[in-house]
């Protein structure tokens, strides 16, 4: 799952879609709750694609969060040695 931080989207006047609550666990073990999704559309470089994000407060040190459903959609590669994500682009 892709999570969109709450504090982002009301600072860039961005309103969720209602969605079911839920609770979910971060990194850090603090719980918080959903508060939505948002579809958006994301530009990566080359890579262009439409994002459905769970809102929920993130703290301060996340933005967005992509999460395993977008990663395995797109091929990205991750590369834990140099720290990058690759995705494959039109099968490049």
């Amino acid at each position: 799952e892709s999570f969109v931080n709450s504090r982002w989207l009301s600072a860039h006047g961005i309103t969720t879609s209602p969605a079911p609550d839920r609770l979910i666990t971060l990194a850090d073990d603090h719980t918080t709750p959903t508060l939505g999704t948002v579809q958006t559309k994301a530009q990566f470089q080359q890579c262009s694609t439409v994002c459905t994000l769970t809102a929920a407060d993130l703290g301060q040190s996340h933005d967005v969060i992509l999460g395993d459903d977008w990663l395995t959609a797109h091929k990205a590669c991750l590369d834990y040695g140099t720290g990058q994500v690759r995705v494959c682009v039109r099968g490049k």
